[in-house]
C-alpha cells in the first residue's frame, strides 16, 4: 500500500465517509477515489487490520489529552478531534470543561 492509501484508511476510520477520507488524504477527485479505494481488496484488508485497535487507541489518546494537564489550546484541539471521531453523533451530552477550566 502507498502512504496515501494508508492515510485514506486512517482518515476513513475517523470520519466513516470514503469521499471525505479521500479528500483528507489528498486525492484530487475524492468522490471517485473514495469509491475506488473502498472497492480494493488491499484497502479492505488494511481497514480490517487497523479498525478496532486504531480507532479505540485514537479515542483513548484524545480523551487522555483532553483530561490531561496540557494547555487550553491542546485540550480544545483534542476535544475537536474527539468530536470528529464520532462522539458528536451520540445522543447524550458531552461535557468538556468544568467551570474552573474557563478562567
Amino acid at each position: 500500500m502507498t502512504p496515501r492509501q494508508k492515510k485514506f484508511c486512517h482518515e476513513y476510520l475517523l470520519c466513516e465517509d470514503a469521499s471525505e477520507a479521500a479528500h483528507r488524504a489528498g486525492y484530487q477527485n475524492p468522490e471517485q477515489a473514495g469509491e475506488r479505494l473502498m472497492g480494493e481488496r488491499e484497502v479492505q484488508e488494511y481497514l480490517e487490520e487497523i479498525a478496532v485497535a486504531d480507532l479505540f487507541e485514537v479515542r483513548a489518546f484524545l480523551t487522555r489529552a483532553l483530561r490531561g494537564g496540557g494547555s487550553m489550546a491542546e485540550r480544545i484541539k483534542a476535544a475537536d478531534m474527539l468530536l470528529k471521531c464520532g462522539i458528536s453523533q451520540k445522543t447524550e451530552p458531552v461535557v468538556i470543561f468544568g467551570e474552573g477550566d474557563l478562567q
